[in-house]
C-alpha cells in the first residue's frame, strides 16, 4: 500500500497493494485490512475485521471491531459497532452504542448503550443513555428520532418506525405497530405498547395508555 501509517502490534498486518492513505494506531488494529482505503483507526482491535472497507474511523478499545466491508462509518468509543457489520454512513459515539449493527446504514447513535440491540434498522437518531436500547428487530426499525435517557429503551424485537421521542423515560415500551407515534416529555407515553400515530405532549402525560392508536394528548398525564 501507499502513505499508510502503522504503529502497533500486528497493526495492518494484512495490508497488501493497493490499500492506501490508513492510519492504524494501537496492538491490532486495522489487522484484518488488504484492500480499504483511507481508514483511521485508533486503540487495541479497534476496526480489526475492516477487509476492504474504506473511510472508516473507529476510536477506542475494541471500537468498530465489527465493521468489516462497510464503508464512511464513524465508531468512536468501547465497543462501539463490534458485531459485523456491512453497514454504511453510520455514526456511534458511546460506549458499547450500536453494537450490534450489521447492515443498518445512515444511523446517528450517540450515548452509552444507545440503540445497543440495533442490527438493520435505518435513518434512525438515538441520542442519550440506553436510548432505543433493545431496538433489536431484524428488520424494518427505520426512521425513528429517540432523543433522553431511556427514551424508547424497550422498543423490543417488532418493528417501530418514524416516531419522534423526545424526553427521560419517553415511549418506552413502544413494541408494535406504534409507526408515527410523537412522544415528548418526561415519561410520556412510556407505557404504550402498541397503537400508531398518537401524539403525546407534557410531564407524565398518557402515561397510562398502553394500547391504542390516533389520539392526541396534551399536558400533565
Amino acid at each position: 500500500g501507499t502513505s499508510n501509517t502503522i504503529y502497533g502490534k500486528d497493526a495492518g498486518i494484512a495490508l497488501v497493494s493497493g490499500a492506501n492513505y490508513n492510519v492504524l494506531i494501537g496492538e491490532d488494529a486495522g489487522k484484518a485490512i488488504n484492500a480499504g482505503d483511507q481508514n483511521t483507526v485508533v486503540g487495541y482491535l479497534a476496526g480489526d475485521a475492516i477487509v476492504g472497507g474504506s473511510y472508516n474511523v473507529a476510536i477506542g478499545t475494541n471500537a468498530g471491531g465489527g465493521i468489516s466491508s462497510g464503508d464512511q462509518n464513524v465508531a468512536v468509543g468501547q465497543g462501539t459497532m463490534n458485531a459485523t457489520c456491512t453497514g454504511d454512513y453510520n455514526t456511534v459515539v458511546g460506549d458499547s452504542a450500536g453494537g450490534a449493527i450489521t447492515s443498518g446504514a445512515s444511523n446517528v447513535i450517540i450515548g452509552q448503550a444507545a440503540a445497543d440491540a440495533l442490527t438493520q434498522g435505518d435513518a434512525n437518531v438515538a441520542i442519550g443513555f440506553n436510548a432505543m436500547g433493545d431496538a433489536s428487530t431484524t428488520d424494518g426499525m427505520d426512521g425513528n428520532v429517540v432523543i433522553g435517557t431511556y427514551a424508547g429503551d424497550a422498543f423490543g424485537a417488532e418493528s417501530v418506525a418514524y416516531t419522534t421521542i423526545i424526553g427521560y423515560g419517553a415511549g418506552r415500551t413502544l413494541e408494535n405497530e406504534a409507526d408515527g407515534t410523537v412522544a415528548i416529555g418526561f415519561n410520556a407515553l412510556t407505557a404504550l405498547t402498541s397503537g400508531p400515530r398518537n401524539v403525546v405532549v407534557g410531564y407524565e402525560a398518557a402515561d397510562g395508555l398502553t394500547t391504542g392508536g390516533y389520539n392526541t394528548v396534551l399536558g400533565y398525564s
